[in-house]
């Protein structure tokens, strides 16, 4: 049996999908974090290997050497063909084809199937692609959250902390985040906080993302300052978006843009800012659309892609048919 295997690596989380040659998709594993950027190598082939691991055992199987296997990885520049980057993957797995890309290809894959559009992520890291007919692209932010990243978790939990360490210190009232935070992390003082988010530098920037979810929280409250903290990631999203289809120059009378990410999956809020800015920019007509399967499957589909001579069109097409994302689902 050839087995095929689909990776979504991301800053926070990794998950491993497999499948045989007939497209029965056989069984998933998940790991922690595998951008190696911001993990390490070491800590992303384990979490890339665990996930593996973990997929294999689910679907009862031993020792099997996978025949193809995609990975799209936030730590992977768009179709780069670094033999680095090749060389880490194939310490990773062993497989007899091994292919990877951007975590943000495998996204706007995961809702266009290829057809050219914007793929706009905003999860741990916030990233803008456009991607054209003949895979010509053009990239704005994904420069990581020590000098960009505006608009991504990372930046909205950051400042949520410092609002929240600037109240500790009485340098400014702000008691919510304060208590916001605190609760988050399940600490009973704001000196416990440094001991969280540098103790392990390979999770930092995980942790600090987490805390989005005080934010989200005080903003549901009605506190004035979240309200403010996510307006101005609405913009920096907007700015992305706007920036990368004015440098490709597109002449379409519609682009289509697919939001990825958590921010825009799981908080609605954000999500109907960016459209409202779109609408009010009016320098273009921008079509919002969601993911149809997940990432990881995504993933998988493009494992299909091998160069082995098999058409494998309607294995692709059985797997996106099973693998819809429903309307329960969370996308």
């Amino acid at each position: 049996m050839n087995i095929f295997a689909g990776y979504d690596c991301g800053g926070t989380k990794t998950t491993c999908i497999l499948a045989d040659e007939y497209g029965r998709v056989l069984a998933k594993g998940t790991g922690g974090s595998s951008n190696y950027l911001s993990c390490g190598f070491s800590t992303a082939s384990a979490s890339i290997k665990e996930s593996t691991n973990q997929a294999l055992s689910c679907a009862g199987i031993k020792d099997e050497i996978l025949y193809s296997a995609y990975f799209g990885s936030a730590a992977v520049e768009f179709f780069s063909e670094s033999q680095k980057v090749r060389a880490f993957f194939e310490g990773c797995i062993p497989a007899k084809y091994i292919r990877f890309n951007s975590d943000a290809y495998i996204a706007f894959y995961s809702a266009t199937f290829g057809k050219p559009g914007i793929v706009m992520v905003s999860g741990t890291g916030a990233v803008a692609y456009i991607i054209r007919e003949d895979m010509s692209w053009v990239k704005a932010d994904g420069w990581g959250h020590l000098i960009g990243d505006e608009g991504s978790g990372y930046s909205i939990g950051n400042k949520a902390i410092r609002l929240a360490v600037k109240s500790f210190d009485g340098i400014a009232e702000n008691k919510p985040f304060e208590n916001a935070v605190l609760k988050h992390f399940s600490i009973s003082s704001m000196r416990e906080l440094t001991k969280i988010i540098y103790a392990d530098p390979s999770l930092s920037r995980v942790r600090i993302a987490s805390a989005a979810n005080c934010v989200f929280a005080l903003y549901s409250d009605g506190n004035r300052i979240a309200a403010e903290i996510l307006e101005d990631a609405a913009d920096a999203i907007l700015a992305s978006i706007v920036a990368v289809y004015k440098a490709m120059n597109v002449t379409d009378d519609e682009t289509v843009v697919v939001f990825s990410g958590s921010i825009l999956k799981k908080h609605e809020y954000v999500s109907k800012l960016v459209r409202r800015k779109l609408a009010e920019d009016g320098s273009h007509n921008f079509r919002i659309i969601w993911s149809e399967v997940f990432p990881a499957t995504a993933a998988l589909l493009l494992s299909y892609s091998v160069p082995d001579g098999n058409n494998y069109d309607k294995v692709v097409e059985r797997i996106i048919s099973k693998c819809r994302i429903t309307d329960n689902e969370e996308r």
